[in-house]
């Protein structure tokens, strides 16, 4: 989980989401799951929308 946090302190590095349109949701790939979240810029937060374990899982 240390990791995680650690790298979702620089949110912007990774690639926009292909689950999503809006450019502030991002996904974090780790250990083989796809972490979507999303940047609050104003209240600087990092929401996390979902954990997916393979693309086909909606």
């Amino acid at each position: 989980m240390l990791s995680i946090k650690k790298d979702l302190q620089f949110s912007y590095n990774f690639k926009k989401s292909i689950y999503f349109e809006d450019i502030l949701i991002r996904d974090y790939v780790f250990k083989g799951y796809t972490i979507t979240y999303k940047i609050e810029e104003k209240d600087d937060l990092v929401l996390v929308l979902g954990i997916i374990k393979n693309k086909n899982t909606y």
